[in-house]
């Protein structure tokens, strides 16, 4: 499978926000926390960190329309959520994507770019973070239409106290190429160590349209865990 890196990235305009010179994201208020999702009631080690990462819970469209709620998660544009069905252009239960899917989607919808994004509380693991002894695992399933190069791509910030970003990785986006110009998903992932003094992670998904009219750039079962690496 080819990775490629999707430079372009956008954060929702409803976010006040400063964006440094050196990539620094920071928050301009301590009083935009309740714009962001919160975190999953029992976050612990080991466990998915990502609240709705399947897109299961909340309602869905049938042809690719925005969506809204998407429970967990605050939109940007006209992000949708699909059905996987047997008929229609989308994904279908049987297209290549996670064995584990459920019923339920990420895509696009009818824009030239949309996002969603969460944070992630990770204080229940501050003591260990510190002690520069936990890493982390993320993942996604990341995919597209036939032959187009609409795309996803997931970034997550690792941040302080302050909402000062403190460490970026990205999953890499499934081009037509590496989907071998079929329709469906294929596993993106990565791995490393999370930066001592992280509190939160922002987790951003971005749907990029390459050709056409519909956003198909896709996504499901995206995971974020955390491993104590001194235990």
């Amino acid at each position: 499978m080819h990775l490629f890196k999707q430079p372009a990235f956008f954060l929702a305009p409803n976010v006040p926000s400063i964006i440094s010179s050196f990539g620094r994201f920071v928050v301009a208020s301590a009083a935009i926390v309740s714009l962001f999702a919160a975190s999953p009631a029992l976050a612990q080690f080991g466990t998915n960190l990502v609240v709705n990462g399947g897109a299961e819970a909340g309602p869905s469209s049938a042809n690719g329309d925005a969506v809204s709620p998407i429970p967990g998660w605050t939109l940007y544009s006209a992000p949708s959520v699909i059905k996987y069905v047997n008929n229609g252009p989308f994904p279908k239960l049987s297209s290549p994507g996670p064995a584990g899917r459920g019923e339920q989607f990420f895509a696009g919808g009818w824009t030239a770019s949309s996002q969603i994004f969460q944070t992630i509380d990770l204080y229940f693991a501050a003591i260990e973070i510190d002690s520069k002894s936990v890493t982390f695992d993320c993942s996604g399933w990341l995919g597209g239409f036939r032959a187009e190069n609409d795309n996803v791509n997931v970034t997550i910030y690792f941040m302080d106290e302050g909402w000062t970003t403190i460490g970026t990785f990205q999953l890499g986006y499934v081009n037509a190429t590496a989907r071998q110009y079929v329709t469906g998903m294929k596993l993106s992932q990565v791995s490393g160590i999370v930066p001592a003094g992280t509190r939160r992670v922002l987790f951003t998904v971005n749907f990029f349209r390459k050709y056409g009219s519909y956003n198909d750039a896709y996504a499901d079962n995206l995971y974020l865990s955390l491993r104590n690496a001194g235990e």
